[in-house]
């Protein structure tokens, strides 16, 4: 069976494509596409963690790629999704339309991409993905900006330091000046929010329930920035309800009525929020209830999956994301079978121990009817920051 990606991707056809996969008997060629449409929010990592989960569930034999020769191949590696699908399908066959094997004019590309990502090498606009692949360390490994030169995650502080440069080249992008109204108020914020959800990834993303790490696996932080109208947003047709009612808040504008928006993404392709907590790799089993009060669980200060005696200084992470969006921000979770939101100026953060207390909605339905999605690997949270908030 071969599946064609289609140009046009957004979170719906994402689901499609993981239903596709779900139902098939039978392994599938992924084609990809020569370029994509824009995509709307979240859309890029939501696409990376389709085909984590191809793969992971023994779904997928061959990656398909449009182009053949060393040159077209150098400029479509930079095209966001396909440097980190080439990654994951490295021990797939990997080939183009005349299935010639691509493997040995891509390994010095892929390489060269990576150093060059990680110094800022390539042209950056409005995004910038940084990648950690925990079975690659050696050659397209674990990012410079989370990691020391042994492997070991940095401090909070030095992380603030590390991604300074990023955020001022992409907020120059929009002609957003780093001044005491813009950049420099919410920078700590920011940096704290990435650092938890991305500690979370180094703690719980890497290994399988039962013990031993996956391979591959594929953790993802992506940056980007946004400026557009209120109108721009609420007239776009690929934004579900739940995000248009986010942008109809007062939120910070600049002198010319734009809405600035930081839009920043945080995959791991390891087990997933339910999954870790039960100590499952298959959800089926639960209801889709179930699996919701668990989700919520994991959200609660102080809870985590490590052992009893850290709990009270661990399980901070996620609770303290959700304090630092309180009454500005707008996070999607994607996880296991279920697809959430929680608008955090409509429906503020709440310190609480009752996990039943925490808003978390249906993001397509925009309410407390959930939808049943295949099931995916990992977690991926997807904010929305906008650049002036206090």
């Amino acid at each position: 069976m071969e599946l064609n990606i289609k140009r046009n991707i957004s979170l719906a056809y994402i689901n499609e494509l993981n239903t596709r996969v779900d139902e098939s008997d039978t392994k599938i060629k992924i084609r990809l596409p020569k370029n994509i449409k824009n995509a709307s929010f979240g859309v890029i990592p939501s696409f990376i963690q389709f085909f984590a989960t191809a793969i992971r569930k023994e779904k997928c034999s061959h990656l398909i790629l449009p182009f053949s020769t060393k040159e077209e191949l150098a400029k479509y590696i930079e095209v966001e999704y396909v440097y980190p699908f080439t990654v994951l399908a490295w021990n797939l066959k990997i080939i183009d339309d005349s299935e010639y094997n691509l493997k040995d004019r891509l390994t010095s590309i892929s390489q060269n991409y990576f150093s060059r990502l990680e110094f800022l090498k390539v042209k950056t606009l409005r995004s910038l993905p940084l990648y950690s692949f925990d079975h690659d360390i050696s050659k397209r490994g674990l990012s410079r900006y989370f990691y020391d030169n042994n492997y070991k995650l940095i401090y909070l502080d030095q992380l603030e330091f590390n991604l300074y440069p990023i955020f001022k080249k992409l907020s120059l992008a929009h002609n957003v000046q780093d001044s005491r109204n813009t950049l420099a108020p919410i920078l700590e914020s920011l940096t704290e929010i990435i650092y938890e959800l991305f500690k979370n990834t180094h703690e719980h993303g890497r290994s399988k329930v039962k013990g031993g790490f996956y391979f591959p696996n594929v953790r993802n932080v992506t940056l980007r920035t946004i400026r557009r109208k209120r109108s721009a947003y609420l007239e776009d047709t690929e934004l579900p309800e739940s995000v248009k009612e986010y942008f109809k808040n007062n939120l910070p504008l600049t002198e010319k009525s734009d809405f600035i928006m930081l839009e920043i993404s945080v995959l791991d392709s390891g087990p997933g929020l339910v999954c870790r907590v039960s100590n499952t790799e298959n959800l089926s089993n639960y209801s889709l209830d179930e699996e919701l009060s668990l989700t919520k669980e994991c959200l609660l200060k102080h809870k985590t999956s490590s052992n009893a005696y850290l709990a009270k200084i661990k399980g901070e992470g996620l609770d303290k994301v959700m304090q630092l969006l309180d009454k500005k921000g707008f996070l999607r979770i994607r996880t296991g079978r279920l697809d959430l939101f929680r608008n955090f100026i409509s429906d503020p953060y709440l310190a609480t121990k009752d996990f039943s207390r925490i808003v978390l909605k249906d993001y397509f339905n925009n309410d407390n009817n959930f939808i049943e999605h295949p099931q995916v690997s990992g977690t991926l949270h997807t904010f929305y920051y906008p650049i002036g908030s206090p």
